[in-house]
């Protein structure tokens, strides 16, 4: 009982949601059901009625005028379904993407911590494995839903007109066989067969559905490889050099065939159950039919039905065990489904710190959103980090361990080490992609969990090491948005260096980066992306500029020469230079040195060199040896 309720539930919330991301779809789907639902019916009832006028020899106009209501009713009958059904496929187009910018824009709203988690990352992947292996998820439902609609409303239509041949009083002298056909009895066992017909299917379609399930879960991790294998190695342009040069067809080949080869198993597998449980129910319902027919038959040579009832009553009866089979598979399909909505509305579930029920900031400990980032021509930011420690979910070093400092407006910060010092964690928590765990971050002097992390965020311009370009327009990629300033976006190029590849793009900054969705898309060098991305970081404008290793491709000479231009190009912003290459940063006036999570070391390059015995004195020498001309 618990599960039934769970599940009633499940599916509940489940068609909320469909309504949610498509006001006004389910509603349609009611339409369509019912108007598609009446069609068959309309035509049944109206031949029994013309073939009754013929065996009672009614008035030719009698019968014109049944012929003329069978054509005017089933004609507006289909044209209202046609239309409907017209309606539903291009909702049904829209429907799709819609689903899956849902799950987007929740990835999107995820606190950063829930985005690296590999949970979250599980939960996501779940909701693929459910929609490519078995096609369950919200997609399912829909069509489910329509099933659904369409099979309550057949079995409606098909009692209203079948009730009277069970319900008929016999007043007649029939013997034997056509006596029993008249008597009640005759009708309460017809009714058992019914739905002894209609549960039993519902427990072969149960078992088929149950069976078919299994075989789908059996291929989900073969399915998720060769889906793996088809868009990144073998759909992609980008591995084509590789797979050519070092002869890596064999290999792709190989593997893909192997999970292929468990896909068809699993495909025959199917075609098998299909077969055994479809081929149960196709007997069961021939049994019923003959009982029908039977039944139906007699009825008539007593007398009790007219030559057009048999056609009604059989019809009718027919739809009804088609609709009431179909309702107890739809129903199981649904129950089947809720698994995959389970794992949809886990995801969609997952909090976002900060937000409440209607998607807007509200009050915690630290009083989110009442705080406002100091605005004007010429804001001054001053941020401290005070005595902060941060260990990333699930791990038992702490990252950052007591982290103090502070960086005033104007000023050039250089934070350098090794890699796995901490250098990127400290900018993932002064931009707020993660909260400390200990001691706290301030913003001329008020806790940064005072401000909406999208409020906090505007006074930041971020390059990181691993940043991201999209196959849109230059331009867009520049404004990160749709609707870019032309001028802007050209002036930060050119300020980043991009300006001469510029000159030869085919459409200028309207040129589309890459071919995945142009074919005059153009393919962009490592360097010209890091340029691009200081282009973006410039066209943004924020007040506090960082570089978290954008340029750590590069050999030492080169990266030092983009960011003393970049330094140039700031002006009289703040800006943060992270490397883990001390003479990169050479240029700034205060450098802070990270070491296994800690600042051990703050101070100029002279001062530092000068700490024969300190962290940077360390590695300078033992990195000199790259310096030289730098």
């Amino acid at each position: 009982m618990k599960k039934i309720k769970e599940d009633r539930n499940i599916l509940i919330r489940s068609l909320k949601e469909i309504r949610r991301i498509s006001p006004g779809y389910l509603g349609m789907i009611l339409c369509q059901g019912v108007f598609a639902s009446l069609s068959p019916f309309v035509a049944l009832y109206m031949s029994a009625q013309i073939l009754n006028g013929i065996v009672r020899q009614e008035e030719p106009k009698r019968l014109f005028f049944y012929a003329a209501a069978t054509l005017t009713v089933g004609l507006g009958v289909h044209l209202v379904t046609s239309l409907l059904n017209h309606l539903l496929n291009q909702r049904q187009y829209r429907f799709w993407p819609a689903c899956k910018m849902a799950i987007s824009e929740k990835m999107m709203e995820l606190d950063y911590e829930q985005v690296e988690s590999p949970k979250t990352y599980q939960m996501r992947q779940q909701i693929e494995d459910y929609e490519n292996t078995g096609g369950e998820g919200l997609g399912n439902l829909r069509w489910q839903f329509q099933a659904l609609v369409s099979n309550v409303f057949t079995l409606g239509f098909s009692v209203s007109l079948a009730a009277s041949l069970f319900t008929a009083s016999y007043q007649g002298q029939a013997r034997g066989i056509l006596a029993f056909a008249a008597s009640p009895w005759a009708s309460v066992l017809l009714l058992l067969a019914i739905l002894l017909n209609g549960f039993l299917g519902m427990r072969l379609g149960g078992k088929m559905v149950e069976k078919s399930h299994a075989l789908m879960g059996e291929v989900i991790a073969a399915n998720r490889i060769y889906g793996y294998y088809l868009e990144n190695h073998v759909l992609t342009y980008r591995t084509g050099k590789d797979i050519r040069i070092y002869g890596q067809k064999a290999v792709v080949n190989e593997e893909m065939e192997e999970h292929y080869s468990a896909g068809k198993r699993m495909v025959d597998g199917q075609i098998r159950n299909e077969a055994k449980y479809s081929g149960a129910i196709a007997a069961s319902t021939a049994v019923l039919s003959t009982l029908v027919y039977l039944f139906v038959g007699l009825r008539a040579l007593t007398g009790m039905i007219g030559l057009g009832d048999v056609v009604l009553y059989i019809g009718s009866i027919s739809r009804f065990t088609e609709g009431f089979s179909g309702l107890m598979m739809t129903l199981t399909r649904l129950r089947t489904n809720n698994d995959a909505m389970r794992a949809y509305f886990q995801f969609m579930d997952l909090p976002v710190s900060g937000k409440d029920s209607a998607g807007g900031w509200k009050d915690r400990e630290y009083g989110v959103g009442k705080g406002t980032v100091p605005a004007g021509q010429k804001p001054q930011y001053e941020v401290e980090f005070r005595n902060v420690s941060f260990r990333y979910p699930g791990a038992e070093t702490w990252a950052l361990r007591h982290i103090s400092l502070k960086f005033r407006a104007g000023e050039r910060l250089a934070v350098v080490g090794q890699n796995g010092s901490g250098k990127t964690t400290f900018i993932k928590l002064l931009c707020r992609l993660y909260e400390p765990e200990e001691g706290s971050i301030l913003l001329n002097g008020v806790d940064i969990r005072e401000y909406s992390p999208e409020e906090y965020r505007k006074v930041f311009s971020v390059v990181f090491q691993d940043f991201q370009l999209f196959s849109f327009s230059l331009a867009q990629n520049v404004a990160a948005g749709m609707t870019p300033d032309g001028d802007r976006v050209t002036e930060s190029l050119e300020q980043a260096g991009f300006g001469e590849r510029l000159a030869g793009m085919p459409l200028g900054i309207h040129t589309c980066l890459y071919k995945d969705f142009e074919e005059s898309g153009v393919e962009i060098s490592g360097g010209e992306a890091q340029k691009i991305a200081l282009a973006r970081a410039l066209y943004k404008d924020a007040p506090i500029v960082v570089l978290d290793e954008p340029t750590a491709a590069l050999d030492p000479a080169a990266e030092y020469e983009i960011y003393s231009r970049f330094n140039e190009i700031v002006g009289g912003k703040s800006a943060i230079y992270i490397s883990h290459r001390l003479s990169s940063c050479r240029f700034c006036d205060d450098i802070a040195v990270f070491h296994r999570g800690e600042l051990v070391q703050r101070g100029t390059h002279e001062e530092l060199v000068a700490q024969r015995e300190g962290e940077y004195f360390r590695l300078w020498n033992a990195q000199a040896q790259h310096y030289a001309g730098v």
